[in-house]
């Protein structure tokens, strides 16, 4: 026992809530304060704690109001001794008190425990009269009936809250099990959203009348549950007597307890002939064997096992069944039998094989065709690709569905922006596509592939995914690069040779030309094929009918033509054509196509006409001469010698010599004309000499300064080519003489690049190479002419007051050649 000793009142009040005491013995009248001031603060702090006055002089009216303020009890000092029974009196009181309490805290527990017990269980709870009337109803009872309290306030009976058909049996069992314990049964709500098991107990409350204590439980989900369960089994069985599959159970012995229709279909057995029999029973024994081994392994394993078996049906055809074989495993996972099935494969497998045939035709046929198809799935963003198509983006072929960025990456890089935005255009445009590309495989290098696609759209008529084909077109692009480098190399080379073809299909008087016929007749480029009326309408008129009866002669005779026309093209202009043709026949021998082709001969005609003109004015100039010169001194030499007679002899010598000197002039001047007209001088001199000649002759004539330089080796020329020489810078220096006004010339022959070049400059006046009057004279039409005899190069350079070049360059090959 722990005793605490105060004598005031700060530190009373201090150990009241420190120490706690459980009684308190105090003298009335104390140093700062008394006992009846001590007394409150005790029952301030604890009523129930015992609070003992020992005092020496309190009165008895006193003690009574402190007895009646709450003090246990009071001892005088002048009797001690009874203190100690006091003080055991008041424990033993304050011992019960709060023993009582406790009880009733308890016993208070308890009922409210009950009461929440009674009235919030998951079940309903009521107490009944004998003939149902409800009397009390808990929460969840109320819940279940969906009863209201104004209904509880009313005498409800039992049966009033459920469904009509209810009513009698619920009567007759209240009525039947009032004697009995206790029994349930299944009711149906008024409602009818719930069935109820109500379980009815006799019991004598506390009046003593006999009622019953109801409990009710919602057994709904229980019995919907059991009419599930019920109509499963009746699917059950209707599903074993019409299910296609075949369907078995069997013992852990191998022996059959349950097999469905179709397992009788299947065997051409009876379920009663069978249950209690193992498969080698009623079955092949091969077919047999392997069944049992399949069963085996499933109990050995106690997993799931699948088998692709055959047998022999009676008509001797093979049959495959996908047969799945489960064991059935008990609460201690002990394998207590198995569960088989087995469907009919066969045309499924037949089917297949019949695939991989057409797969194996289709790769094939890719292989042959260098194809692929391919199908691109939008909400997955992949694309499944046949074995051609893997083939030609390079990719492995044991996968077959690659994201669609694998085969952009197999693209080109400068084509897969393209690529790119012709799928994007399918897929938001609704678009097919239809693209050329190229695409990088790692064995052979880029190939040109053709990439077409076809939407498919789904019931919303969105792009659900693209079908398509890739086909390899390397070759077919590479020719027809080819074909286009050739057409324009050809038409390149008829542009050059002002040559132009054509192919006229006959029947359809279809006119297939190239470009360089068009440009020599002037046909305007159009997406429609020009016709051969097209073509006579260009031939001049003059020429029109006579170049047509060539054309349709040759056409008759299916023979070839060559003939020259003009043509006259729309801005008036005029050329001369060489047109040759030649008639194709058909396989009846009939002209079906008149091949030929067209040449722009309006140069060399020109050229024609100036050599003639050449040879005329040549003629002309020679002409001149012979009258101006010889003409003129044969002339005064018939005056002279007219003169002599009648003339005195002393004049007639003087005559004579006049007549003399005359003729000898003739002669010179006959002599010089030879000269120019014949290479008599260049057989006696030799080129360099007679060319050397030609300039000191210009100087003597004119006063003409002309240097040469010579620097040619030990090439033989022929005596053709040594003319053609001399004469193209005879040709030259004479131009010089008549139009360059020049006052020096320089003549150079040397060896240059295996061929002789011949240069001509002098420091004239020079002339314009665009002016049309100088590329129309004569003298350097002839010199051009010249060169292109011997496969030269002439070139001429000038300017105005610039002087003149001309400069010829012949390949010795040819100056050795005599014809």
């Amino acid at each position: 026992m722990e005793t605490c000793v105060v004598d005031n009142k700060r530190d009373y009040q201090k150990q009241l809530h420190f120490f706690k005491p459980d009684l308190v013995i105090s003298d009335y009248n104390l140093p700062s304060f008394n006992g009846t001031e001590a007394l409150q603060d005790a029952i301030e702090f604890n009523p129930e704690m015992p609070f003992i006055i020992v005092t020496g002089t309190l009165g008895e009216e006193k003690a009574v109001d402190l007895l009646k303020m709450g003090a246990t009890d009071f001892v005088l000092k002048d009797n001690l001794p009874r203190l100690p029974m006091v003080v055991k009196r008041a424990l033993l009181e304050l011992s019960r008190r709060e023993q009582d309490r406790k009880n009733k805290e308890e016993l208070r527990l308890l009922k409210e425990h009950q009461r929440q017990l009674f009235q919030f269980a998951p079940i309903g709870i009521s107490e009944m009269s004998l003939d149902g009337r409800i009397l009390f109803i808990n929460d969840f009872g109320k819940y279940l009936f969906r009863m209201t309290d104004q209904m509880m306030e009313t005498k409800t009976f039992i049966y009033d809250l459920l469904d009509a058909k209810e009513k009698a049996p619920l009567k007759r069992w209240l009525k039947e099990e009032q004697s009995a314990k206790s029994n349930a049964i299944i009711l149906r709500n008024k409602k009818k959203d719930r069935f109820i098991q109500c379980t009815c107990i006799p019991y004598q409350n506390a009046s003593g009348d006999e009622v019953f204590i109801g409990v009710f439980e919602n057994v709904t989900e229980s019995v919907n549950t059991k009419r599930q369960l019920r109509e499963k089994n009746q699917l059950w069985e209707t599903l074993m007597s019409t299910i296609a599959d075949v369907v078995y159970q069997k013992d852990q012995l191998g022996k059959y307890v349950m097999v469905n229709r179709a397992f009788e279909d299947m065997f051409g057995v009876k379920e009663k002939d069978v249950l209690g029999s193992k498969d080698k029973d009623f079955m092949n024994l091969g077919f047999a064997s392997e069944l049992e081994e399949a069963d085996k392994l499933a109990i050995g394993t106690k997993e799931h096992v699948r088998s692709t078996l055959t047998f022999l049906n009676e008509n001797g055809g093979v049959v495959y069944l996908d047969c799945h074989n489960t064991p059935i495993l008990n609460n201690r996972k002990k394998v207590i039998g198995t569960v088989g099935t087995a469907r009919d494969i066969t045309s499924r497998v037949k089917a297949e094989e019949k695939l991989k045939q057409s797969e194996a035709l289709l790769i094939e046929a890719e292989n042959i065709a260098n194809i692929g198809s391919w199908e691109f799935t939008i909400k997955g963003e992949l694309i499944t690709g046949s074995v051609g198509t893997m083939k030609l983006f390079g990719l492995s072929l044991t996968k077959r569905t690659w994201h669609y960025s694998v085969f952009i990456n197999r693209c080109h890089p400068d084509d897969r922006e393209e690529c790119l935005k012709s799928l994007q255009n399918a897929i938001l445009e609704g678009e097919n596509m239809d693209i050329e590309h190229r695409v990088i495989q790692e064995e052979h290098g880029v190939a040109w592939v053709r990439t077409k696609g076809r939407i498919v759209l789904n019931e919303n008529n969105m792009v659900e995914r693209i079908v398509g084909t890739v086909q390899d077109i390397t070759e077919q692009r590479n020719t027809h690069q080819r074909l286009v480098m050739n057409r324009q190399l050809l038409n390149e080379a008829q542009a050059i040779a002002q040559i132009g073809s054509f192919d006229w299909t006959i029947a359809q008087n279809i006119l297939h030309c190239t470009d360089q016929f068009q440009s020599i007749l002037a046909l305007q480029t159009s997406s429609i094929w020009p016709n051969f009326d097209n073509y006579i309408e260009r031939i001049h008129p003059a020429d029109r009918e006579l170049t047509r009866k060539k054309i349709f002669d040759a056409l008759s005779n299916a023979d070839e033509y060559d003939i020259e026309h003009r043509i006259q093209l729309p801005n008036g202009s005029v050329k001369t054509v060489r047109a040759i043709g030649r008639v194709k026949k058909d396989k009846n021998g009939q002209p079906d196509h008149l091949l030929g082709t067209i040449e722009d001969i309006s140069d060399k005609r020109e050229m024609d006409n100036v050599m003639i003109e050449g040879q005329e004015m040549e003629r002309a100039r020679i002409a001149r001469e012979v009258h101006d010169g010889i003409g003129q001194l044969l002339a005064a030499t018939k005056f002279n010698l007219s003169a002599l007679d009648g003339m005195p002899e002393a004049s007639r010598d003087e005559q004579l010599d006049k007549i003399h000197n005359t003729l000898e002039m003739t002669i010179d001047e006959a002599r010089r004309i030879t000269r120019n007209l014949s290479t008599k001088v260049l057989d006696e001199l030799g080129l360099e000499k007679a060319v050397m000649e030609l300039c000191t002759q210009s100087n003597d004539l004119v006063g003409l300064h002309i240097d040469t330089e010579f620097s040619v080796g030990t090439v033989k020329l022929s005596e053709n080519a040594k003319r053609s020489v001399y004469r193209m810078l005879q040709e030259s220096i004479n131009n010089m003489l008549k139009y360059s006004k020049a006052t020096k010339g320089l003549v150079t022959m040397k060896d240059e690049c295996d061929g002789l070049l011949v240069c001509v400059k002098d420091n004239g006046v020079g002339f314009d190479l665009n002016d049309p009057k100088v590329k129309q004279g004569n003298g350097l039409t002839n010199l051009s002419q010249r060169a292109k005899v011997l496969h030269g190069y002439f070139n001429i350079k000038s300017k105005p007051r610039g002087g003149t070049e001309i400069s010829i360059t012949i390949p010795y090959e040819n100056l050795n050649k005599n014809e």
